[in-house]
């Protein structure tokens, strides 16, 4: 039986892959290039990511999307829903602003947290599922 592993990076971690089996190595190989697909359509860092128009496109546009993203932004809202906004996929103005994951980690003013709370509400998330796209509701411009 063959033994297959291989360790790759992406959806912003260290992704392991392990199998056994004739075909390990092809099935590693599509699992992989599924996870990239899939952090190329929702990273948030990636300029060319659905997550990152919709994000462009906030209070403008609509951005339409695949169906994976559809889907999953379909899911996540419900999750959002049963947890009263427990969890919340808006929350990225907070993150930006503690600046988590970076060089530049800090506590912010309370001022500015309450600034940007004011963008975090998964209720802003417009689906359309006839047109397949997403949009965030237009916000006011914070001073």
């Amino acid at each position: 039986m063959t033994y297959s592993e291989r360790t790759t990076y992406a959806l912003g971690t260290i992704i392991q892959f392990k199998l056994c089996g004739k075909n390990a190595e092809k099935a590693i190989e599509q699992a992989i290039e599924r996870v990239n697909d899939i952090d190329d359509k929702m990273s948030v860092f990636k300029e060319y990511s659905e997550i990152w128009n919709i994000n462009m496109k906030a209070g403008s546009a609509p951005q339409e999307v695949s169906p994976d993203t559809y889907f999953l932004l379909k899911k996540v809202l419900g999750y959002s829903e049963l947890s009263e906004g427990a969890f919340d996929p808006t929350i990225r103005p907070l993150v930006d602003l503690w600046g988590i994951g970076t060089s530049k980690e800090h506590i912010p003013e309370k001022a500015e947290i309450e600034e940007k709370l004011k963008l975090v509400n998964y209720k802003d998330v417009v689906l359309n599922e006839k047109e397949s796209s997403v949009m965030l509701r237009q916000r006011k411009p914070i001073p």
